[in-house]
């Protein structure tokens, strides 16, 4: 579930006209200078809270909770960890190095987030899936 994306993102698409993926990407670029542009402390706290708000609204939502029980158990995990190693960076290195770790770092936990399957497990591509232009433009062939 994209949380308050899924909420945001297609009706401003059908406003505007432009395609989700460019949203997407608009509302990334501007989270990314914010969080480059801040105090430290402030970046921190900021980050938390873009990581914390889907899995949350996905957490105390009744409707979707139990669908996203798996995939909310997989997550905390490696949230708590990021957050651990996010604090020592706090403490141990240069503002500027701290924002660009906080960025990657929030990139990588919107795309554990938004990169999984309800169950927990990770959205990819099948293993007989093949790349090759005959079977994408052949329906017949299976993917």
């Amino acid at each position: 579930s994209g949380g308050w994306l899924a909420d945001l993102i297609p009706p401003l698409s059908e406003m505007t006209g432009l395609w989700d993926f460019f949203l997407l990407a608009l509302i990334y670029i501007a989270a990314w200078m914010i969080l480059r542009s801040s105090e430290p402390g402030t970046s921190l706290i900021l980050a938390k809270v873009f990581d914390l708000t889907i899995p949350l609204q996905c957490s105390y939502n009744p409707h979707i909770s139990p669908m996203h029980k798996g995939h909310l158990d997989a997550y905390w995990p490696v949230m708590m960890f990021a957050s651990l190693i996010e604090f020592g960076c706090f403490l141990l290195i240069t503002p500027e190095l701290f924002s660009l770790f906080i960025c990657l770092k929030t990139t990588l936990m919107t795309t554990v987030w938004l990169g999984r399957r309800a169950d927990g497990t990770f959205v990819r591509a099948p293993h007989h899936f093949s790349f090759s232009l005959p079977c994408i433009l052949d329906r017949r062939w299976p993917l």
